[in-house]
């Protein structure tokens, strides 16, 4: 098992609902790059069309709903290389069960994986948190942060 900070390539796995969340996640992600890690991201957006907001990168991605198809499968091609991807750690940021991020944490081949506790979500994650949607983001990264930083140490 590796921690945070050994780790050289991290996945994220994130929702976001407005610019201020997406903000945040893309600001800890480049904590983690200025830190000389390599990152990958897939986000999820729940409207209709991409928002203006949103940086597409060669590291980052972002499925809407309309890539979904009805059990919840993302049909995007991009899924596929994420999914090949040998990550180090794993980490999902929602604060609620999102089928799509779901399915893909659930296939990841990641050493290690991280998201939020459920009774049902052990099949997809190594170490879970409890939280609620009303916990702030960036709070919530700082746990993830630091649990991640204390694990093997």
């Amino acid at each position: 098992m590796i921690n945070l900070p050994q780790a050289n390539f991290v996945g994220v796995l994130f929702e976001f609902n407005n610019e201020d969340e997406y903000n945040t996640i893309s600001t800890f992600m480049k904590s983690l790059q200025d830190e000389g890690k390599r990152i990958r991201s897939v986000g999820y957006f729940n409207g209709k069309k991409m928002p203006h907001y949103f940086m597409q990168k060669l590291s980052s991605d972002l499925i809407i709903p309309k890539q979904v198809n009805w059990y919840g499968k993302p049909t995007s091609d991009f899924i596929e290389g994420f999914l090949q991807e040998e990550f180090d750690v794993l980490i999902d940021f929602s604060r609620r069960n999102i089928l799509p991020l779901q399915y893909i944490a659930g296939l990841s081949s990641a050493n290690l994986k991280t998201g939020l506790y459920g009774r049902n979500n052990a099949i997809y994650y190594d170490i879970m948190l409890h939280t609620s949607p009303e916990v702030p983001l960036d709070e919530y990264i700082n746990q993830i942060k630091h649990y991640l930083t204390l694990l093997n140490n």
